[in-house]
Parts: C-alpha cells; sequence; structure tokens
C-alpha cells in the first residue's frame, strides 16, 4: 500500500468517524430493536438461558460492550423480560451501542479498499466512499445497539479478502490466510443475521476467477462453517440459568430432553450441542410463523415491501421527542443521492449482463465474474426477502445496498458509452465528484432526522420528497394514498368488541366476524369443560386494535380454543383439532406470546405492562397448520 492510499484510507475514515461514532450514545434514550437487544444482552451477562429468533453473534458483541465499558452498575434489570422497557434515568447507552457504532464506522475504510479493487483508481474510490460515510439511514441504523452494521462488517470483510483473492497478484502467496478470513468474516456474518446467506455465492465462486483457488474454496467453507458454529456453542456455554419470569417457566420451547440438561446446568457441555441448536432452529422457525404479515392499510404499519426499498420507502420513525412545536427525530430516512448510485448500480449492472450474455462478440465485459457474483448476491438476497409472508423493512436492504454500490463501481469502470456520450475517464470523475457533492449536501439537509434535532412540522413535511418515503409527523393522518389499491378486503374498520369500556379501532380476521362474549361460531364460550361469561371470539388469522393512550398500566386476560359443540362436526369422525398461537403487541412489538394451544387445553393467563403503550393490538395466528378450526377467545380481558 502507497502512502497515497493510507493517506485516502485515513481521511475516509476519520469523516466517518464524525458521521457514525462521534457521540453515538447520543439520544440517551433507547431506540427501535434496542429494548429487544439490550434485554438479550443482559441476559448474556448474567448466564441466563433465553431463545432469540436471530443468531447470537450480534447480542454476543452488544453484551461485550457493556461488558468492556462498565458503562453501567446495575446490568440486570432487563433479565426477566424479552423486552426492556422503564429505562432508569441514568442508564448509559454508550457499551451497547459500542461495537455497532464501531462496526458502522469500521466499514467506510472497508468499502473504500473494496471501492479500490474493484476500480484500480484511488481518487474514484474516494469519491465513491462518500455514499456510505453520509448515507443518513445506515449512520442513524448503526449508532443504535442493532445487528445490522456488525452484519455489514463482516460482509464487507468478506468481500474485500475475496477482491484480494481474485484482483490482486500481489495477494496470491497470501492466498490461504485470505481464504481463512473470508471464511471466517462469512461465518460471522451468518451468526449474526441469517438473511446474510446469498454471500454463500463468493465461495464457490472463488475458482471461476483463476486457477489455484479450489484449496481457497475448501478453506473458506471449512472457516465459514467452523466460525459459525463455534459462536452457537458460545451462546449455549453463556446461558445455563433459568429465569421464571421469561416465557414458560424461562424455558421457551425447549424440549423435555434441553429442559433436563438445563436443570442440571449441564446444556452448555457439546455432547447438547446438536439438541440445542435443534431446539433454537425449531424456535426460530415457530417464531417467524407469528410475526405479522405486511398491511399497509395500517395507519401504523412501518414495514413495505422489498420493490421498494431501492427508491428509498419507507422510511421509518424510530423515536421522536417534542418540545413544543419542535420535535427532535430519529428517523430511518436514506440519503436520495447514494440511494441513486446504487439504483443505477443495479440498472448498469444488469444491461450490462444482459448485453455481455447476449452480445457476447459486440460487448466484452473486464470484470464479467465480478458482475455476475455480485448480481447473484443482489437478486438472491432481494428474491429471498420478497418471498417472505412476514412483515420486512427499510433497514433490510442495507446489505443489498451496499451491493448496489458496488455493481455501481463495475458498471462505472466498464462504461465506455452511454447513448449520444461517450464516457471517458475524466467524464466520469467529473459525474464522481458531483454525485459526492450532492451526497453531502443531501447528508446535511436530512442530517436532523439522523442525529435527533429539534425540526417543526412544516421543516419534516419538506424532506417528504417522494410520497414512497412516507415521512409524516405522528399526529399527522397518512395521505400518500399508497395503500389504497392494496387493502385486504378482510380488514374490521370498526368491529363490536371491546375490552371493558375501550372499543376497539380496527383490526382484520381471515375467517368469520369478531363477537362479544360467545366463541366465534356464536356459541357460548367452554374452555377445557370450564364456562366463561365474558370474552372475545376470534379466529386466526386476526388482529385486533385497541388505543390505550398510555392510559393503563396492565393488561390481563386468559386465551384458550374453545371447546366444539357436537353440531360442529359430523357424526362418527373424530372432532377436528384447532392450533393457535396468541400474541400481544404494543406499538406493533410483541410484548407476550402464548405456546401452540389447542383445544382440549386449558386456558393460559396473561399478564403483561402497558403503561408505554399506545396501542395494544390482540393477535391470533395459524399454528403453521392451516386456520381450519381455528377458533380462539380471549377471556375477561382487562385493562387496568
Amino acid at each position: 500500500m502507497g502512502w497515497k492510499t493510507a493517506l485516502a484510507a485515513l481521511f475516509v475514515t476519520v469523516l466517518a468517524w464524525g458521521t457514525y461514532f462521534s457521540h453515538y450514545d447520543e439520544p440517551s434514550q433507547p431506540y427501535w430493536d434496542e429494548n429487544y437487544h439490550i434485554a438479550s444482552a443482559q441476559k448474556y451477562l448474567h448466564g441466563v438461558f433465553f431463545m432469540e429468533p436471530h443468531p447470537p453473534l450480534g447480542k454476543l458483541l452488544i453484551a461485550l460492550g457493556e461488558k468492556l465499558t462498565h458503562a453501567n452498575a446495575v446490568t440486570d434489570q432487563f433479565i426477566g423480560s424479552d423486552f426492556a422497557r422503564d429505562f432508569p434515568d441514568n442508564f448509559n447507552f454508550r457499551g451497547y451501542r459500542f461495537f455497532p457504532a464501531l462496526f458502522g464506522w469500521l466499514c467506510a475504510p472497508l468499502i473504500f479498499f473494496c471501492f479500490l479493487l474493484i476500480t484500480n483508481r484511488l481518487l474514484w474510490a474516494l469519491l465513491l466512499s462518500s455514499a456510505y460515510v453520509f448515507e443518513n439511514a445506515i449512520i442513524v441504523h448503526s449508532r443504535g445497539a442493532m445487528l445490522e452494521s456488525t452484519q455489514c462488517f463482516f460482509m464487507l470483510l468478506a468481500l474485500s479478502a475475496f477482491l484480494l483473492q481474485t484482483r490482486s497478484p500481489l495477494a496470491r502467496r497470501h492466498a490461504g490466510g485470505l481464504a481463512l478470513i473470508m471464511g471466517t468474516a462469512l461465518g460471522c456474518a451468518f451468526a449474526t443475521k441469517l438473511n446474510a446467506l446469498p454471500l454463500l455465492v463468493l465461495i464457490p465462486a472463488l475458482p471461476f476467477f483463476r486457477k489455484g483457488l479450489a484449496l481457497s474454496l475448501c478453506t473458506s467453507a471449512i472457516a465459514a462453517i467452523s466460525s459459525f458454529l463455534l459462536i452457537w456453542q458460545i451462546h449455549f456455554a453463556l446461558g445455563t440459568r433459568i429465569d421464571e419470569r421469561l416465557p414458560n417457566g424461562g424455558y421457551y420451547e425447549a424440549s423435555q430432553e434441553l429442559r433436563a440438561a438445563l436443570d442440571t446446568q449441564q446444556a452448555g457441555h457439546l455432547v447438547y450441542f446438536p439438541l440445542a441448536l435443534q431446539n433454537s432452529a425449531n424456535f426460530v422457525a415457530s417464531y417467524e410463523k407469528g410475526v405479522e404479515a405486511l398491511n399497509l392499510c395500517k395507519q401504523d404499519e412501518n414495514g413495505s415491501p422489498a420493490f421498494f426499498w431501492p427508491l428509498g420507502g419507507r422510511s421509518i420513525a424510530y423515536r421522536w421527542d417534542k418540545q413544543g412545536d419542535f420535535t427532535s427525530w430519529i428517523y430511518l430516512q436514506v440519503n436520495p443521492s447514494a440511494w441513486f448510485l446504487g439504483l443505477a448500480g443495479i440498472i448498469l449492472s444488469t444491461g450490462l449482463l444482459f448485453a455481455a450474455l447476449f452480445f457476447s462478440p459486440v460487448v466484452k465485459l473486464a470484470n464479467l465474474p465480478l458482475l455476475l457474483t455480485l448480481q447473484l448476491i443482489y437478486w438472491s438476497y432481494m428474491g429471498g426477502m420478497a418471498s417472505l409472508e412476514r412483515v420486512t423493512y427499510l433497514y433490510h436492504y442495507i446489505l443489498p445496498f451496499i451491493i448496489s454500490l458496488l455493481l455501481f463501481a463495475v458498471s462505472l469502470s466498464n462504461l465506455q458509452r452511454f447513448t449520444i456520450w461517450k464516457l471517458s475517464e475524466r467524464f466520469k470523475t467529473v459525474l464522481l465528484l458531483l454525485a459526492a457533492c450532492t451526497t453531502i449536501g443531501c447528508f446535511n439537509y436530512f442530517s436532523p432526522l439522523t442525529y435527533h434535532q429539534p425540526i417543526d412540522k412544516k421543516e419534516l413535511a419538506q424532506r417528504n420528497w417522494l410520497p414512497l418515503w412516507d415521512i409524516h409527523c405522528k399526529d399527522c393522518p397518512l395521505t400518500n394514498g399508497i395503500a389504497a389499491p392494496l387493502c385486504d378486503p378482510k380488514i374490521k374498520p370498526a368491529p363490536p368488541i371491546k375490552i371493558g369500556e375501550l372499543a376497539c379501532e380496527n383490526g382484520i380476521q381471515d375467517w368469520g366476524e369478531p363477537i362479544q362474549d360467545y366463541s366465534v361460531d356464536q356459541k357460548k364460550i367452554v374452555i377445557n369443560g370450564v364456562s366463561y361469561d365474558h370474552g372475545i371470539g376470534v379466529h386466526a388469522n386476526s388482529e385486533f386494535r385497541f388505543r390505550t393512550a398510555k392510559r393503563y398500566s396492565i393488561f390481563e386476560a386468559a386465551v384458550g380454543v374453545p371447546d366444539l359443540t357436537r353440531d360442529s362436526f359430523k357424526p362418527g369422525r373424530a372432532p377436528p383439532r384447532g392450533s393457535v398461537v396468541f400474541s400481544v403487541l404494543g406499538d406493533g412489538r410483541e410484548l407476550w406470546r402464548s405456546p401452540v394451544l389447542r383445544n382440549g387445553e386449558p386456558a393460559t393467563t396473561l399478564r403483561v405492562a402497558v403503561d408505554q403503550i399506545e396501542l395494544l393490538t390482540l393477535k391470533v395466528t395459524d399454528a403453521g397448520d392451516g386456520i381450519d378450526n381455528d377458533h380462539a377467545c380471549w377471556v375477561n380481558p382487562n385493562l387496568k
């Protein structure tokens, strides 16, 4: 590495320190998924067993940050819950946010080196790096105790090792070490979030770039598998203590065999590793079935379909604190200039790939294998996310957005002409300089939404450049009309059900109509032979919302599947079996969830704190076997 390259890398790193890492502990209040991840981190710090829908590495590092910094004297306030609430006034986020912010910062020099290896032009790499250094949405997400910056760091580390092996002649003597780094980084990316799996394309792609990389393929594969499994073993070894305040007495959905191992403090032993891993996989599958689907008809929906993401939709208000006529925001809002480069990368690279594959005598690309590899990663990821039935969010696009920037760099290196314009190197440099200046300008304009700076309603509305972004204040109605063509006819705008005197605001139910004090088939509520006079009869899949507006402290109820009367099934046939999962959500976040309940089983009681909840949602889903006979009852629901 020459001194110019080192100086440029240092310059990028210093700039990213200012945007990503400086004052990362502000605001001193939680936002978005921090409530979940900080609760998980505290369980690691105190050896408490828990199950979670994501692999463990991200939360392990969040816990390690607190362990290293000792930012808080007390670190066990939230171990008895999966959702941390009521943070004390003196709570310090510096430790929990340390590694996410650090990795968000260190992604900047890594992406700079990726751009340099792709374009082989120092100035281009420097200018292209501005699309990451000044990208508002990634900055917001990376400065919180969340997972995506960790995942992106290991992705970029793997890509850097991959590019060095395939594009740098000087790195050939270190191919084995680079393959080890690449595989380990890939394993760490998978162990942070499983949606990194499309990066597996990098391993079998190695031999297609040059001869002699077959051994590197094996090394990378072994390193990826080993690091992934090792991280899971660390997770199992740390969590052996049962806290009875957690779901199902602290056992979550552990099998009887795993429960026995936990009771004897042996679940962390290697002999139980296959059993523990299988239980974790089963929990993830069960959890995903209970995640609500995207519903653009909901006034408070934060999710968005995958085809919105390349255009920056849909923005999410992570936190807002009102002071008079002004509000300080933490808003997941993209930098439109950087996002445009990513979109251009997708379009240009797809066009170049099509031309190279179908017009090869005319169009020859120097970087065709790399272009094809990055395209496979991008479209595999997007196809997988688009196929999910669960709700997805704009931050799920952070990983493919970075890939789209790399695709833009590859496309720029190969483009010689665009319509009537000949694209000389000087012309491309001027374009990149203009793009970098525009990116910095957009970053400054949207920075109040990034750094919790106060603005009024008018200033907020001025930043909603595209209706697709859906930037709006919390007490302003949605007016963009995007959802109108997609509304589900099963939506119930004002269902005739109540919790005490609190009427239901709206809801949705796949079959039948919700009913007060009866089961959904208009029969008296009877669960496992016990009759109940008061309740709400529903059917899976259903979701009903109540505007609690922080006026209540506790929601309590019993839930169960009602007994079927003899006229519900044909004589001579076994009674049908309904199976459902109940869950309680507060402001879109899960507060409580039942195991799978079936008819013939006693009602399960619940008690949930709702003092900080604006909108309470009662949700019932099928247990993965369809909705046939999935009657369900919320018995004696009460708010106090």
